[in-house]
């Protein structure tokens, strides 16, 4: 079981990485590097609020586009120890994230304008994730590590 200060060293490290990958996206922004139809400047995007939170459910990400949320569900990066997977996942929700302010045509969440956006700082543009996070095992330990966090913060 996870103790209250791991929980809170995950949830420390998730922010410090999506604040670094933003401000990757806004130096790539500032050079021209991303696809910006809409004309935005750099200085005048706000990051979206950043939801860390321990869930079974089978996501590892969400981009909440009236909320200006992104959400990462920590419980798969506690099972799998994963950082690059973490970052992968953060660097993905806030492509979506630049996507639908800077792109407001788009045809396709993962299109063309979705795999540039990613691409500018370096990552895939993938879909979805890879098959490893999705076994049945994996699933069932990552059901009981947020069962075991939502015990924790009873206590």
């Amino acid at each position: 079981m996870l103790s209250p200060i791991q929980i809170q060293k995950h949830t420390t490290y998730a922010h410090t990485r999506y604040s670094h990958i933003w401000n990757m996206y806004m130096g790539a922004l500032e050079l021209g590097l991303l696809p910006n139809p809409a004309s935005i400047p750099a200085n005048k995007l706000i990051p979206p609020s950043l939801d860390c939170h321990y869930t079974k459910t089978q996501y590892l990400g969400r981009f909440h586009a009236r909320e200006w949320k992104v959400e990462i569900n920590l419980a798969y990066y506690v099972v799998m120890q994963d950082k690059e997977q973490l970052d992968d996942t953060i660097a993905h929700e806030l492509a979506h994230s630049l996507q639908w302010k800077l792109c407001p045509q788009f045809k396709d969440w993962h299109g063309k304008e979705f795999r540039q956006i990613m691409a500018a700082i370096g990552y895939k543009g993938r879909a979805t994730v890879s098959t490893p996070y999705r076994t049945k095992d994996k699933v069932a330990a990552v059901a009981k590590a947020a069962k075991d966090i939502q015990l924790l913060s009873l206590l």
